[in-house]
């Protein structure tokens, strides 16, 4: 796979990812600013994973994005429960 056959595949993905967090994600989350506190490690990680992977095609990358991808769904869910336990309590 080359690097534009690899970049479209990324933005495949991210496509996917969005469908994934949203699925998880509570209406208005994203526009509360805790929530990209909590998901900041994971989305860092990720897109570092998926851009070296884009660059290089390094194949032992793919489990690391794999894993990062579903680790930022995950990181999403809570944020998504600990705002709706916030919204709760206010």
């Amino acid at each position: 796979m080359n690097y534009d056959q690899r970049r479209r595949s990324g933005k495949t993905i991210c496509d996917r990812l969005v469908e994934d967090i949203a699925s998880v994600a509570t209406p208005g989350l994203g526009l509360w600013p805790e929530a990209w506190d909590v998901v900041a490690g994971e989305s860092a990680d990720f897109m570092e994973g998926l851009l070296h992977w884009e660059e290089t095609g390094d194949q032992r990358l793919v489990e690391r994005v794999s894993i990062a991808y579903d680790q930022l769904v995950a990181a999403w869910a809570d944020a998504a429960r600990l705002y709706e336990r916030r919204r709760q309590v206010s």
